[in-house]
């Protein structure tokens, strides 16, 4: 194998859709060329790195989507209390004036 077709056929490698006779002539290039060798490598501390971030990039959306439910949970708490404050409020204001006035 070339050190082009090496490179065109790495990322088929790497997600391991090379059928059996192209991926034994992959690894002995890879075994035999250090630059290609090296090019693997890199690539696969590429990939590692990429999968690193996604994985924290979706950690912390969910972590935000959490933060986001817990305050629209606080607030929808608030606002029955403000309800509630207010309907008993709409109660007791006509008794305390019957209260004051007789």
């Amino acid at each position: 194998m070339e050190c082009v077709n090496f490179r065109n056929y790495m990322h088929k490698y790497i997600n391991g859709e090379l059928s059996e006779e192209l991926k034994l002539e992959f690894e002995q290039h890879r075994d035999e060329c250090p630059m290609c060798k090296m090019f693997l490598e890199e690539e696969l501390y590429l990939e590692s790195l990429i999968k690193d971030i996604k994985e924290k990039e979706t950690e912390y959306i969910c972590k935000e989507s959490n933060k986001r439910e817990s305050f629209n949970e606080k607030n929808t708490y608030s606002r029955k209390q403000a309800v509630n404050t207010i309907k008993v409020m709409y109660y007791i204001a006509p008794a305390i004036v019957i209260f004051l006035i007789g």
